[in-house]
């Protein structure tokens, strides 16, 4: 904002109904520090209406909503030019052309209404980006000089037009464009029609003005004749107001009166009651100070009883945290000792549990054996019963007898161990099983081929053996 005073630049504080970054509006001087905004171009026609008011600092903007389709209201618009209207009936701002929008407006700023101004000729309403004029030819008339601008096929307009926008005595407007030929002649014929009709209607103007008055001197006569009723009736009644009042005195003079005799009456009653009431009170502050000095009494042997209940409680509190540590620590040792035993216990029932696996491993191995070590015998058996039996002699060990079957055994047999030799027909053999003290000699021609000899370690139970056994 320039400031023509200080004759520099500022950047004033706006306030109120800033609006969007805009080009292609009017704003127009109303008076000397508002102003009165319209129209604009953001992307598309925009048909805002701002009243701005300045100050030497600061700009405060008022949007004036439009109520929607219940009244006129311009379409958007850009490109418009606009002039003030001074007449009669207030400051008015008229629109003329833009784009996209071809007609006139009128705006009334103080009552804030629009109009629509019709009856003009497209090469006045057509065209944006030009220029407006404004002339006041008489108080009731306004010539409005249109020049130059754009029109829709982007060529630019050099003529001009001169729009006659005239104010009626029925609070109307009229419009109509006066030729540029007949310029002079309309404006010296409309000149000189409207100081005559402004003649007429000051005559007109005087003579309801007097008659205007003399209603006004009537209706003040009858008010003055009210209000002179009005003060005689307010007289009477405050005569009688006071009356009323001389006797209400009267009457409190003498309440008066016996009210000061009940008030000394009463003062003498009063000294007498304050005599009584003090001896009364020095007897009960008797009473009170000797009820103090027992209470005194009392509440020295509470404190001294108090004293020594304080310390006692504080040996018996010491003694208790003391037993308390020496709880908390044994409970800590305990603590301690069973997570020792708790870890012992563990390892030994891991240990205990190994063990088991390993034993019931064995055992599962050992049986798996046996039933294989059984087969073999049982084959074995069968084909020495399909074979005739020889006799061996051996220096260690001599029998004719077959094994019995291990279907034969009790169950407190134990199977120590088993084991298979080979026997050659062609040769001698010594057989030996030193784990289990075990040999067999078998002389040449024992057997009358290769053979399998299936030996098998018992354990626990009872066994008779033939004579001539070696252990």
């Amino acid at each position: 904002m320039y400031v023509c005073v200080c004759d520099q630049w500022i950047s004033p504080v706006v306030t109120g109904d800033r609006p969007p970054p805009i080009d292609d509006f009017t704003l127009t001087p109303v008076t000397n520090n508002t102003a009165v905004m319209f129209g604009g171009y953001t992307g598309n026609g925009w048909n805002k209406l701002y009243m701005i008011s300045f100050t030497k600092t600061s700009v405060d903007i008022l949007e004036v909503p439009n109520p929607g389709e219940s009244v006129q209201w311009p379409e958007g618009r850009w490109g418009h030019s606009s002039v003030l209207i001074t007449t009669s009936s207030g400051p008015h701002l008229l629109v003329v052309g833009g784009s996209p929008a071809h007609d006139v407006w009128l705006l009334d700023i103080n009552k804030r209404k629009w109009k629509e101004l019709i009856n003009l000729p497209d090469n006045v309403t057509n065209r944006y980006d030009h220029s407006l004029s404004v002339w006041s030819v008489t108080p009731t008339t306004n010539w409005i000089i249109e020049f130059g601008g754009d029109r829709g096929d982007f060529k630019e307009i050099s003529d001009t037009a001169v729009i006659e926008l005239r104010y009626t005595s029925n609070n109307d407007w009229s419009t109509s464009v006066i030729p540029l030929d007949q310029y002079q002649d309309q404006l010296r014929i409309r000149i000189l029609s409207d100081w005559e009709n402004l003649a007429t209607d000051k005559q007109l103007q005087i003579f309801q003005d007097r008659l205007q008055l003399q209603k006004e001197r009537e209706f003040y006569e009858e008010q003055l004749q009210r209000e002179i009723k009005e003060k005689e009736q307010i007289q009477q009644d405050r005569n009688k107001e006071q009356q009323q009042l001389h006797q209400e005195k009267a009457t409190l003079s003498q309440q008066l009166d016996d009210a000061t005799t009940l008030l000394e009456q009463a003062e003498k009653d009063k000294s007498t009651l304050e005599l009584e009431y003090n001896e009364m009170l020095k007897v009960k502050v008797a009473e009170i100070l000797e009820e103090k000095t027992q209470v005194d009494e009392k509440k020295q042997i509470i404190t001294e009883d108090y004293e020594k209940l304080k310390l006692k409680v504080a040996d018996i509190e010491e003694q208790y945290f003391n037993e308390k540590q020496i709880i908390i620590d044994d409970i800590q040792n305990l603590k301690t000792d069973v997570s020792k035993k708790d870890k012992f216990i563990a390892k030994l029932a891991s240990q205990v549990e190994e063990q088991s696996q390993n034993e019931q491993q064995i055992i599962t191995d050992l049986k798996e054996k046996e039933l294989y070590i059984a087969k073999l015998v049982k084959e074995r058996q069968e084909r020495v019963l399909k074979q005739p039996i020889k006799e061996t002699s051996s220096i260690g060990l001599q029998f004719n007898y077959l094994i019995p079957s291990m279907d034969s055994l009790d169950s407190s047999v134990i199977i120590a161990g088993q084991k298979l030799f080979i026997l050659q027909g062609d040769r001698s053999h010594s057989l030996q099983w030193e784990k289990y003290g075990f040999r067999l000699e078998c002389p040449q021609g024992a057997v009358s081929k290769d053979t399998e000899v299936a030996v098998t370690a018992l354990a626990g139970g009872n066994f008779k053996v033939p004579k001539g056994t070696v252990l």
